[in-house]
């Protein structure tokens, strides 16, 4: 029976899932800021001793692929490509933004499903998903031009739905026709869910970031003036 292993490291939380052909899912899952390098492995091997099983029976492996934090997005997609390749496994990749509007998506195709992250500086991170299918590309908004976004769609007579951790931040609440999923965190089993559909062809294990990273590298040294180069 194939094996399917689901990561999530992007945001606060160190997640894993794994699914059987059966449909069956089992999860271990931590919430945590920082340390997911540290963490993700020994979670890994509990959850594959707890259930009787092995790496070897790896038969596809899907990750987060951000946006999130730059360490988190980083240390999941280095985890996840190293053990597909001992593993001789295909890896998926799938943005945090789908993974969040992904369940919700598919309970109610009909319905536009904003999924919203928050990000640095009054910003948010955004994406629209109909019946699990990307409507626009994963973007950096403005707080303001991600509500004014959404809010043009709802007055336009679509059924909405908000979800992700920015969801509140968007204070959208009081708005006829819109449906509100604050959830702070991806569900590891939905994620296990959503990674048995996903087409490999489409779904590459690529970072997405949105934003060049807070730290920036070291200026060298300047020389002082007449110093020979």
């Amino acid at each position: 029976m194939g094996l399917l292993l689901a990561i999530d490291t992007c945001l606060e939380q160190c997640a894993i899932a794994l699914r059987g052909d059966d449909g069956v899912v089992h999860i271990n899952r931590l919430e945590i800021a920082r340390g997911h390098a540290e963490a993700l492995p020994g979670q890994v091997r509990t959850l594959f001793a707890a259930q009787g099983r092995t790496p070897a029976e790896i038969t596809k492996i899907v990750v987060t692929t951000g946006p999130g934090s730059f360490t988190g997005v980083r240390v999941g997609l280095a985890y996840a490509r190293g053990l597909a390749l001992a593993c001789g496994a295909p890896c998926l990749g799938l943005s945090t933004l789908q993974a969040y509007a992904d369940p919700l998506s598919a309970d109610d195709p009909d319905a536009l499903a904003f999924a919203a992250i928050p990000a640095p500086m009054q910003q948010i991170y955004l994406a629209g998903f109909r019946a699990g299918a990307s409507v626009d590309a994963p973007r950096l908004l403005a707080l303001e031009a991600a509500k004014t976004e959404i809010d043009m769609a709802n007055r336009a007579g679509a059924k909405i739905i908000l979800c992700g951790p920015a969801a509140l931040q968007l204070d959208l609440a009081e708005r006829d026709g819109l449906a509100l999923f604050p959830k702070t965190h991806i569900d590891p089993a939905a994620l296990a869910q959503s990674g048995a559909r996903l087409d490999p062809a489409l779904a590459k294990p690529d970072p997405c970031y949105l934003r060049a990273p807070d730290a920036k590298p070291p200026r060298p040294p300047s020389r002082p003036q007449g110093d020979p180069t």
